[in-house]
C-alpha cells in the first residue's frame, strides 16, 4: 500500500465522538496489517475500528452480512436478486420493487477486492481510498461546505433502505463522488442497532480527500452568520446588499430589478 502522504491532521480539529476511518480496498493481502479475528457486518466495521488499537483488514471469512457481496468477494444468490426477500421484511411492497434496486446498487467487480483495510484516523499509515466521517449535523455542514467552497460542486446523497453499506463504501469509489447519509435510515444498520440515529456519515473518496483537507485548512469554519442571531444577520444582510446596490447601481438599473428594494 502507498504510504500516507496527505496531511489528514486537520480532521482532528473536529473532535469527533468517533474518529474518521480510512479504508483501503486491496486485491493482494496487505503487509504489516493484522487480519480481523472476529466476524462483523461491513456496516459495523467503522465501529469495530474505533475499538481497535491497530489497523486491521477483513476478508470474506470475516464479514457475516451482505458486505462481502458489495465488495465483490461473492455473488448475489439468485433468490436475493429475484426480490423475494424484501417484501418478507416489509421493506418493499412487491418482489418487482425489490428487484429494481439491484439496477442501482453499486458493487465492486467480482474478485477485484479480496481484502479491506480499516484504520481510525490516528492509525492511518497508508493513502486511503476512502475516508469516512461520522458526526453531528454541525460538523457535517463544515465538511460538506468545504467540498463546494473552492469547486462550486453541489452536495448529493444517494442511498437505499437495504444494502445501505454499498452507498457508504462502494458508491463513492465507483462514482468518484462524495456521498452522505444519516444513521437510522438504512434497514440493516437500524435493525442491528449498529449506531445511534441522527449521525451524519460522509464518505470521501480518494480524489476528494486532498481537496477537502486543503479547504478545511483555508476556510472559516464557524461563520458569523450562524452565531450572530437572526436580527443581527438580517441587519447585516441588508447592509451588504445596500453596499452592493451602490457599487453596481448602473448595472442594477439597466437590469431593472433589485429584489431587496421590496424588503
Amino acid at each position: 500500500m502507498e504510504p500516507l502522504s496527505t496531511d489528514l491532521s486537520i480532521f482532528k480539529k473536529f473532535n469527533f465522538k468517533n474518529q474518521p476511518v480510512g479504508v483501503k480496498f486491496e486485491y493482494g493481502r496487505p503487509k504489516d496489517i493484522k487480519e480481523l479475528d472476529e466476524k462483523h457486518p461491513l456496516c459495523e466495521m467503522f465501529k469495530v475500528a474505533q475499538q481497535k488499537d491497530h489497523a486491521f483488514y477483513f476478508t470474506k471469512e470475516n464479514e457475516n452480512c451482505v458486505g462481502r457481496l458489495i465488495m465483490g468477494m461473492e455473488t448475489y444468490p439468485a433468490y436475493v436478486q429475484s426480490g423475494v426477500l424484501g417484501p418478507k421484511y416489509g421493506i418493499f411492497k412487491t418482489t418487482t420493487a425489490n428487484k429494481k434496486i439491484y439496477e442501482y446498487i453499486p458493487t465492486f467487480d467480482k474478485g477485484t477486492v479480496n481484502y479491506v483495510v480499516f484504520a481510525k484516523l490516528d492509525q492511518i499509515t497508508f493513502e486511503p481510498d476512502l475516508l469516512v466521517t461520522m458526526g453531528t449535523p454541525e460538523q457535517a455542514e463544515i465538511i460538506l461546505r468545504s467540498m463546494s467552497w473552492s469547486t462550486g460542486v453541489p452536495w448529493e446523497a444517494k442511498a437505499t433502505s437495504p444494502l445501505g453499506c454499498s452507498w457508504v463504501y462502494a458508491y463513492p469509489i465507483k462514482s468518484g463522488k462524495i456521498n452522505y447519509s444519516i444513521t437510522g435510515l438504512a434497514f440493516g444498520m437500524k435493525a442491528k442497532h449498529i449506531f445511534e440515529s441522527g449521525q451524519i456519515v460522509i464518505s470521501i473518496p480518494f480524489n476528494w480527500i486532498p481537496v477537502i483537507a486543503q479547504n478545511l485548512n483555508q476556510m472559516v469554519w464557524e461563520l458569523p452568520s450562524y452565531t450572530e442571531g437572526r436580527e443581527a444577520f438580517e441587519k447585516r444582510e441588508l447592509q451588504l446588499m445596500a453596499e452592493l446596490a451602490d457599487e453596481f447601481k448602473d448595472e442594477i438599473s439597466s437590469a431593472g430589478t433589485d429584489i431587496y428594494k421590496k424588503r
